[in-house]
């Protein structure tokens, strides 16, 4: 059986809702596990989120936990919530790149446009890194005329890229799950509802 495990900030709302759906409805297919990226050790899950999936006949005794290293090594596969989840986790943890995805991006995007989110992701991060080594250097001395317009055409030149990467961001769904913590119950049913949707793909596909 696939080992996986569901990421998101706290632990407490839609990680463990994933899980608990996921474990009612493929305990034949899958081992199942979540933890928060943020996460405090020990917490229950948040009571609304105890009551949606309640009125789904879905019991879940749950504690949240970090995310740590053990449990990056025991999955098989890493589903986010958001892609900011993801982002943190394969920063801190390089070597889960080929295994992590948001759940939206695992059930939603086919191959060709997978591909296509990841050299989006890439071009990003890239241009990130060039605007954060042009800031850096404003505290360096004072540039000559020739430093400042190269530096100028730098800053114009990542502007328009990042301009072209938002575009083409654009065209892709949304492929985060908003976070109903401090909401209504009708936040996470919502949340839940989503969330279901997208995992009774999971297990129809496997």
């Amino acid at each position: 059986m696939k080992n996986i495990l569901f990421v998101c900030t706290g632990n407490t709302c839609r990680s463990p809702m994933a899980e608990a759906i996921l474990k009612h409805k493929g305990k034949d297919i899958f081992n199942v596990k979540s933890a928060g990226v943020f996460a405090n050790n020990g917490s229950p899950a948040h009571p609304h989120a105890v009551q949606v999936l309640k009125d789904r006949d879905i019991s879940v005794d749950h504690r949240s936990q970090a995310l740590d290293k053990s449990l990056i090594d025991w999955a098989d596969l890493i589903l986010t919530m958001t892609e900011n989840h993801k982002q943190l986790l394969c920063g801190q943890y390089p070597e889960s790149i080929d295994k992590t995805y948001t759940l939206k991006e695992f059930i939603l995007l086919g191959k060709d446009e997978e591909e296509q989110w990841k050299q989006i992701k890439k071009k990003t991060a890239d241009l990130l890194e060039k605007q954060s080594k042009l800031m850096n250097k404003k505290g360096d001395v004072k540039p000559n005329k020739d430093q400042a317009e190269r530096e100028k055409k730098l800053r114009e030149s990542i502007e328009k890229d990042m301009e072209i990467v938002r575009e083409l961001e654009a065209k892709f769904p949304n492929l985060d799950i908003n976070d109903p913590f401090g909401g209504s119950v009708e936040d996470y049913e919502q949340a839940c509802r989503e969330i279901e949707d997208l995992i009774e793909k999971l297990v129809k596909n496997f």
